[in-house]
Formats: C-alpha cells, sequence, structure tokens
C-alpha cells in the first residue's frame, strides 16, 4: 500500500490533542483517541482488502506477526517497567498492578479495567498506572475480529459493509444512550463509526484527480470538528 501522507497529519493532531488534554490544555483531546481508531481502522481494511483482491485469502501468520512486532516490544517495554517500579516504590498496589499487566497481556485490559473502575473517567481510574493499554485491548480485538469480517463478506463487499456500517452506528449510538461505558466494555471499535458520522470526518484523499471543492470543505469541517470538539 503507497505511503498516504494525509496519514501522517492526521496522526499528528491526534497526538497533539491527547497530549494537550492530559496537560489540561484543552477539554477534549481524548477524541484523538478516537481519531487513531479511525486511521487504524481504514489502514488494516485496506491492506486486508488489497490482500483479498491479490491472493483471495488472508494469510493470517503473517497479518498476526506483523501486528505483534509493531506493537509488542513497545508494549513489552512499558509493562516491565511499570511492574519493577510498582514493586520498588508502591508495595500497596502490586496486586492490582500485576492484574492489570496480565489482562493487558492477554488484551482484555479494557474489560479489566471497566470491571474494576467502572470506567476511564471513574475516580480511582486515574491511580493505575497501565490504564492506557485499554485502547491497545480494543485494537488486538479488531484485529481478531475485522479479517473474519472481510472474509464472510468478500462476495457481496459492498453491500455487506454498508450494513455492517450502519449496524454498528446503529449499536454505537443505542449502547451510548443507555450505558456511555459499553463501548470500552464490548471491546469494539462502534463508537468510531458513530463519531466518524458526527464529525462528518474524510480527511484522506483517495483520488487526487477526483477532488472537488466539495469534498475539501468537508475535509476541512471533519478536521475542524476534531480539533474543536467539546467535552
Amino acid at each position: 500500500m503507497r505511503h498516504l501522507p494525509a496519514i501522517d497529519g492526521l496522526r499528528a493532531v491526534a497526538v497533539i490533542a491527547v497530549v494537550a488534554y492530559h496537560a489540561g490544555l484543552i477539554p477534549a483531546g481524548f477524541v484523538g483517541v478516537d481519531v487513531f481508531f479511525v486511521i487504524s481502522g481504514f489502514l488494516i481494511t485496506r491492506l486486508l482488502a488489497d490482500e483479498l483482491t491479490l491472493h483471495r485469502r488472508i494469510d493470517f501468520f503473517h497479518f498476526y506477526a506483523r501486528r505483534a512486532r509493531r506493537i509488542l516490544p513497545a508494549a513489552l517495554v512499558v509493562v516491565i517497567a511499570t511492574l519493577v517500579m510498582t514493586y520498588a516504590l508502591l508495595p500497596s498496589g502490586r496486586r492490582e498492578v500485576a492484574e492489570s499487566a496480565a489482562a493487558s497481556g492477554l488484551f482484555g485490559a479494557n474489560f479489566y479495567f471497566e470491571s474494576v473502575t467502572g470506567g476511564y473517567w471513574a475516580a480511582n481510574a486515574g491511580t493505575l498506572p497501565l490504564l492506557h493499554l485499554w485502547s491497545l485491548s480494543v485494537e488486538e480485538q479488531f484485529y481478531v475480529v475485522w479479517p473474519l469480517v472481510l472474509i464472510v463478506a468478500r462476495k457481496h463487499a459492498a453491500k455487506s459493509l454498508a450494513v455492517l456500517m450502519l449496524a454498528s452506528l446503529a449499536l454505537a449510538e443505542w449502547l451510548m444512550w443507555y450505558d456511555p461505558q459499553a463501548a470500552t466494555r464490548i471491546g469494539t471499535k462502534a463508537s468510531v463509526a458513530t463519531d466518524a458520522a458526527r464529525k462528518n470526518v474524510v480527511p484522506i484523499d483517495f483520488c487526487p484527480e477526483r477532488t472537488t471543492p466539495a469534498l475539501r470543505r468537508t475535509r476541512t469541517h471533519g478536521l475542524s470538528r476534531i480539533v474543536t470538539e467539546d467535552a
């Protein structure tokens, strides 16, 4: 897949938003996590779709090996360093950190943290040093489910994916009305579909020669919604 400079720009916006939010500079920088989810979903779907088109199958071994090489080294360093520092400096938190490390290693951190804290915004959530790994678990769960969905949908890809997107959007809207914490608990990217629809984000120029003024205005509007999203 060819390099898309627009992806680098979106990553920069997402990183700046998250860092600024944690620094207390903006109220809703956590939307950067949603942007990362959208980027990941697009790239993985494009990669898998190209492989299905060329080879009529997905090489699961190589797919997961590539994901492991990209994710596991940094994740292991973070988890091991956190365990060592907790053992040395926070004796009272050893059990909770060890449990969260195990859950993160099994890519179930989002389930674990939701069951322990009641949600990302709970008062005690800020005392868990591996809390941020919930999003990595959601990513990995997506990697397990999405290739299978694409294989099943391959024969009628356009209709199947359209139905899936609408169902995901409807589920996300209902869950966020019924239980705002449900999106992270069930470990899906349903909320991303909702956020993308609400912000009208169309940031990537797939076909430069077909770009229109309306499309450029839409991308600008989507980017402004990401930057100015209120809490």
